[in-house]
């Protein structure tokens, strides 16, 4: 089920990030195309946790409610492994992160290339 979630979280990721490119990159539209492929995504949660049974649907639940219920230090391990590989890589763009975090225009000015800077940081 991990793995199913992380290719929709990839795939709301680039549908955001593609619908929000049109027309220039800004902040602004970036947040309302989140928010609307959100709600669309909580619209079809919905309806698949109303198709399954009774048993998958409380498993389903409790999955989407962020329950730590049954879970092992092995679940821990490929959680601690992306920590350990993407952290460096946040702490070394820690200033572009803080400009990117004001207007378009400071970063610019600055010396940040936004759109690559925003890709790499959202890959990341």
């Amino acid at each position: 089920m991990a793995g199913s979630a992380l290719a929709g979280a990839a795939a709301s990721s680039a549908l955001v990030f593609g619908l929000a490119a049109r027309g220039g990159l800004q902040a602004d539209r970036l947040v309302l195309v989140g928010v609307g492929v959100s709600a669309a995504a909580a619209g079809v949660t919905t309806f698949l946790v109303v198709l399954t049974d009774s048993f998958n649907e409380l498993k389903a639940i409790t999955w989407l409610r962020g329950s730590t219920y049954g879970v092992t230090f092995d679940h821990l391990v490929p959680l601690a492994l992306v920590l350990v590989l993407v952290a460096p890589l946040l702490f070394g763009h820690r200033r572009e992160l803080d400009l990117l975090a004001l207007d378009d225009d400071t970063p610019r000015v600055l010396g940040v290339r936004l759109v690559p800077t925003r890709l790499l940081l959202l890959g990341a």
